[in-house]
């Protein structure tokens, strides 16, 4: 399911406004979180966004994209915050996985 309009708006507005040195997006799909979080960045001229995504198409086309201030990751989100994700996370948007569970799991190992 990709995100909604208004959610995006509000991605925007919170990168806008915490301007964070390192966001993290876990579950890319169509990339639209992704664009909405670069955007914001760009326009705070600072920050860089780690965009995990485990489905290897989705994960090409969004290396394609080029997004500004972005460094797309193709891994599984809950293998990858338990060791490979950046330190130091200012801002995360998690998305990944079916299960909330898993994603309650990626938040925490994120947090650590």
């Amino acid at each position: 399911m990709a995100t909604e309009g208004e959610v995006l708006e509000m991605l925007c507005a919170l990168v806008q406004v915490t301007k964070p040195e390192v966001a993290v997006e876990t579950g890319s799909y169509n990339g639209h979180g992704s664009r909405a979080i670069s955007l914001a960045l760009c326009l705070n001229e600072k920050g860089h966004l780690w965009s995990v995504e485990n489905d290897h198409s989705i994960a090409q086309q969004l290396q394609a994209a080029g997004l500004d201030r972005t460094t797309f990751v193709e891994a599984d989100s809950l293998k990858w915050s338990k060791g490979d994700a950046p330190e130091n996370i200012d801002f995360a948007f998690v998305d990944c996985a079916a299960e909330p569970s898993d994603r309650v799991e990626v938040f925490f190992n994120l947090l650590a």
